[in-house]
């Protein structure tokens, strides 16, 4: 009671929502983002993920091209909206603490490649390709000899444990470790004032992903003025087309993904955040959204 409306982001409350609504409860006007959607091998999953958009007043996505396939394919009407990069976080300054915060995760405060993955290892994410492209550099180029490749993240609640098995398999191969102190750090869950630090001391965030909404932590990365791999498909090429301090890949090529890897990293960082931040900040993406909210809230003319 006393909301006059509510926002699901994800699929757990969408279907809450939808739930709570068949069950007769009066609620009121309920709208949904949808970031991605996902093929899963369970019909069941399937279901409750068009179950968590469909029962919605109104549906958002982040993207052009998620925008197009709701209402191209899926004949349902979407709004275009965008996640906010907070400049007031996500900035190329150092704040105090930052270096304790990073030696505190076991990586060196100022020396040292640091290659950066924010979201955990999954399949999307293109983890277990990063890794091998991070494992061929160490071993080719002596530039990279002592880089450090950081998985900041990867809390979820789906079942990621067939792309982790690989990823394993590939540090048993190459002879990777991984620890703190060690070639490879999976840090899992991280204080959300601990990222933008952590942005700061990388040389460089990769997002060589298969699948993405709107890939906030490349506009993240380039707010702090590191440099960024991203894959050449969209959402990435509908933001980033003329960004600087942006390498692109082939998601589904190693090779490419380790090219792209050595031309990020040689990159400049930048001084300021890009226009491409600026346009998607926080403020202007609040502003989208109260607009859309005051349009649903709108009365309906007799």
């Amino acid at each position: 009671g006393g909301f006059d409306l509510l926002h699901a982001q994800d699929s757990l409350s969408g279907n809450a929502l939808a739930l709570l609504r068949e069950a007769g409860y009066v609620l009121p006007p309920w709208l949904r983002t949808v970031h991605h959607l996902d093929v899963f091998s369970q019909p069941l999953l399937n279901r409750w993920q068009e179950r968590a958009w469909r029962a919605a007043d109104g549906v958002a996505c982040v993207s052009d091209g998620w925008c197009r396939h709701f209402r191209g394919v899926l004949r349902q009407p979407a709004e275009r909206m965008f996640n906010g990069v907070d400049l007031a976080r996500y900035r190329p300054q150092p704040e105090p603490g930052d270096a304790e915060a990073i030696e505190a995760l076991g990586l060196p405060a100022d020396t040292g490649r640091v290659l950066l993955l924010v979201g955990g290892v999954e399949e999307r994410k293109n983890s277990v390709r990063l890794l091998q492209a991070f494992a061929q550099l160490r071993t080719t180029d002596s530039a990279w000899a002592d880089a450090r490749l950081v998985v900041a993240g990867g809390a979820s609640m789906l079942d990621h444990g067939a792309a982790r098995r690989d990823w394993l398999a590939v540090l048993a191969a190459t002879g990777l470790a991984e620890g703190p102190q060690q070639p490879v750090l999976r840090t899992g869950p991280l204080p959300d004032a601990l990222l933008p630090a952590l942005m700061r001391r990388a040389g460089m965030l990769a997002m060589p992903s298969l699948v993405e909404g709107f890939g906030l932590a490349a506009l993240e990365a380039l707010a702090c003025g590191t440099p960024v791999l991203v894959s050449r498909r969209p959402p990435f090429t509908e933001t980033l087309h003329d960004t600087p301090a942006v390498a692109w890949c082939d998601p589904e090529d190693m090779a490419s993904i380790a090219t792209g890897l050595q031309q990020a990293l040689a990159l400049p960082r930048l001084p300021a955040p890009p226009p491409v931040c600026v346009a998607h900040s926080w403020a202007r993406s609040a502003a989208l959204h109260v607009a859309w909210y005051q349009r649903v809230l709108e009365p309906i003319p007799a």
